[in-house]
């Protein structure tokens, strides 16, 4: 697949083979040149840009819990979930929180002792501050 992609990247930088010879003079040849390094250098840099260098901050905590912690921390710091929700490869467990909201904590099957994201949904003032907005802010 690799392969495949630098082949494709290296046929856009490239000009296509023309089957005839047509005669340029040297100062075309070398602009010309200029161009495709520069082409391959600006998708060099491109390349080694780091993903996360796009992205804001990177959120992992909500009420207390933390992705990737262990499942079994939200079950023994809530009370049982009230609804379980089998979604193919992410089981969902829903735990109430008070009679207003509910805090949702998912696994994935591939590693169902991790929690791989986690919902607050509701109003309640029993819920920590994220990022200073209390649930049900407006």
């Amino acid at each position: 697949m690799l392969v495949d992609i630098c082949k494709r990247f290296l046929s856009l930088l490239l000009p296509p083979r023309k089957k005839e010879h047509t005669s340029r003079t040297l100062t075309n040849a070398v602009l010309l040149m200029k161009g495709h390094i520069m082409k391959l250098l600006l998708a060099f840099l491109i390349a080694l840009t780091p993903i996360n260098l796009f992205a804001d901050e990177l959120e992992t905590d909500l009420n207390g819990f933390r992705l990737q912690q262990f499942v079994n921390v939200a079950d023994s710091q809530m009370a049982p979930p009230f609804k379980t929700f089998d979604q193919g490869n992410l089981v969902v467990n829903a735990y109430q929180i008070d009679e207003e909201a509910y805090m949702v904590v998912g696994y994935q099957k591939k590693h169902p002792n991790n929690i791989s994201s986690l919902q607050l949904t509701g109003f309640t003032a029993k819920a920590l501050p994220f990022k200073g907005l209390m649930l049900g802010d407006s």
